[in-house]
């Protein structure tokens, strides 16, 4: 899990509801939810691996 990121549109970037699930259908997060996930690897997908990532040129430019 330590090089998985999330990345999805913003909400409304694909307006309608799916009429089957009563869901957005740009809602992308929820199937991650349901994943059987430690909170730890929760928290990496959802930030810890972007702070990680984002943080690292700045880190090595010291």
């Amino acid at each position: 899990m330590d090089n998985i990121l999330f990345a999805s549109e913003m909400l409304g970037a694909v307006p309608g509801v799916d009429p089957d699930t009563g869901y957005h259908f740009d809602d992308t997060k929820r199937y991650v939810d349901q994943l059987n996930l430690s909170d730890d690897d929760r928290y990496k997908i959802f930030e810890g691996n972007a702070r990680k990532s984002l943080s690292a040129p700045f880190e090595a430019a010291r």
